[in-house]
């Protein structure tokens, strides 16, 4: 049940993102985490019950794996934030990054991003660097593929390589994209998402609800003014 997850973040005041879980059991611990957006851990050691293998998550047989695994993490260079503007050779590969992550063709990312190179406009393009790898991204477009095309601009294709979740990118991405904006006037800035629970943590605020583009649901869009 995600609601006990949702309450030990809201108890300890912590993002789900800033959040390492560990558990033995793959459904209840594993899947139950990441339903919040937790990064889970899943311990296979010392149990006394078969589960099924999965690959989709990391996986520990010993304590001391995972203090090598957190010190080898914490201990890489240090990450760089960088607007695209600030690195516009790395256009086509953030272009081929955001295509990966999202199955959006880079033809249509590269012309968000030349456009912003040029100066024809302000929505702009961020990602987070370690070393040169592009571990985390967003941009800013003017809508984000739904109904409501009054609310505008929408941060859009915020992502973050699994690897490096719990170490608060998303949220340091989201902030200067706020802060961006605001300086070129513009403001507020909205964002749809099926998350809940993260977004607010940053001080975005839910506004209405959106009918996206050939999407059965409506989902979630929010506000930061």
């Amino acid at each position: 049940n995600p609601r006990i997850f949702r309450l030990a973040l809201e108890k300890a005041d912590l993002a789900p993102e800033d959040v390492w879980y560990i558990g033995d059991n793959y459904r209840w611990d594993v899947e139950g985490s990441r339903s919040v957006g937790l990064f889970p851990v899943w311990y296979k050691g010392d149990v006394d019950y078969e589960q099924d293998d999965h690959d989709d998550v990391l996986t520990i047989f010993r304590w001391d794996e995972l203090r090598k695994i957190i010190e080898e993490n914490f201990s890489m260079n240090e990450l760089q934030y960088k607007t695209l503007r600030e690195i516009p050779e790395r256009k086509d590969d953030a272009a081929q990054w955001f295509h990966e992550k999202w199955g959006v063709p880079a033809e249509a990312y590269l012309e968000c991003m030349d456009a912003y190179l040029s100066g024809e406009t302000e929505y702009g393009w961020d990602v987070c660097l370690d070393g040169d790898t592009i571990v985390g991204g967003l941009g800013v477009i003017e809508n984000d593929f739904h109904d409501r095309k009054d609310l505008t601009p929408n941060v859009c294709a915020v992502y973050t390589e699994e690897g490096y979740r719990g170490r608060g990118i998303a949220g340091k991405l989201l902030d200067l994209v706020v802060e961006d904006q605001r300086a070129h006037g513009i403001s507020p800035v909205y964002l749809v998402t099926d998350h809940t629970g993260f977004y607010e943590r940053y001080g975005w605020e839910f506004h209405c609800m959106a009918q996206g583009d050939d999407e059965p649901e409506m989902t979630r869009l929010y506000i930061h003014r």
